[in-house]
C-alpha cells in the first residue's frame, strides 16, 4: 500500500493572488476595525477597570460594612432560588394548559397574550407614521435635506425609489410568489409542528 502526500500550494510574491490575498486580509481587518473598537471600549475597559478596582481592598471592607449590602444580597439569592424558579414551573404549567382546545381556554390565552401585545402596537403606529411614503416626518425631511442644486427633491413624490418602507413592492413579489406553484409551501413536514 502507498500513500502519497501532496504540498500546499505555494504562492510566489509575485503572482497576483498573493495580492489579492493581502487584499482580503486589508479589507477583512477594516471590517473588523469598528466592532473591535466598540468590544475594547463596551467589554475590554470595563472588565479592566473592575478588576482594577477590585484590586483594593478598602473597598470590600466598605462594601462588608454597608447595611444595604446584606440586603441586597439576601434579596438576590431570594430572588435567584425562589422567583426564578417558580416562574418556570407556573409557565410550564401554563404552556401545558393553554395546550388544550377549549374555546374558553382561548379566551384565556388572549388575555394572558394582551399584556405583551399591546405596547408594541403604538410603536408600531408610530414608525408607520414617520416613515409614510406621502407625508412621513422623516421622508419629508430626508427629501429636504438630500435636494440637488434645481431646487427639486431627489425624485418625484411618486417615484417609489426613495420611499422607505413603502410596502407595495412587497406586497407585489409575495403576490408573484403566491401566485407561483413552484414556491408553494410543503403539505408534509418532517418534524413536529
Amino acid at each position: 500500500m502507498t500513500t502519497a502526500a501532496m504540498a500546499p500550494p505555494v504562492i510566489a510574491r509575485g503572482d497576483a493572488t498573493s495580492g489579492q490575498a493581502r487584499d482580503r486580509v486589508f479589507w477583512g481587518v477594516l471590517m473588523l476595525a469598528p466592532y473591535l473598537l466598540v468590544f475594547a471600549v463596551m467589554v475590554v475597559y470595563p472588565v479592566a477597570y473592575g478588576l482594577w478596582l477590585g484590586l483594593n481592598w478598602q473597598s470590600y471592607k466598605a462594601l462588608f460594612a454597608d447595611p444595604i449590602f446584606v440586603r441586597t444580597v439576601v434579596n438576590t439569592v431570594v430572588f435567584l432560588f425562589i422567583a426564578v424558579n417558580l416562574k418556570f414551573l407556573m409557565a410550564l404549567f401554563l404552556s401545558g394548559f393553554f395546550v388544550q382546545q377549549r374555546a374558553w381556554v382561548r379566551f384565556i390565552l388572549v388575555l394572558f397574550i394582551l399584556p405583551w401585545a399591546v405596547p408594541s402596537i403604538p410603536t408600531i403606529l408610530s414608525f408607520r407614521v414617520m416613515l409614510n411614503p406621502e407625508n412621513g416626518m422623516i421622508n419629508q425631511q430626508l427629501f429636504h435635506w438630500f435636494r440637488n442644486r434645481r431646487g427639486t427633491g431627489l425624485a418625484d413624490r411618486s417615484d417609489t425609489r426613495f420611499r422607505l418602507f413603502d410596502p407595495r413592492p412587497y406586497l407585489e413579489v409575495a403576490a408573484v410568489l403566491d401566485a407561483d406553484p413552484r414556491y408553494r409551501p410543503p403539505r408534509h413536514r418532517a418534524g413536529p409542528l
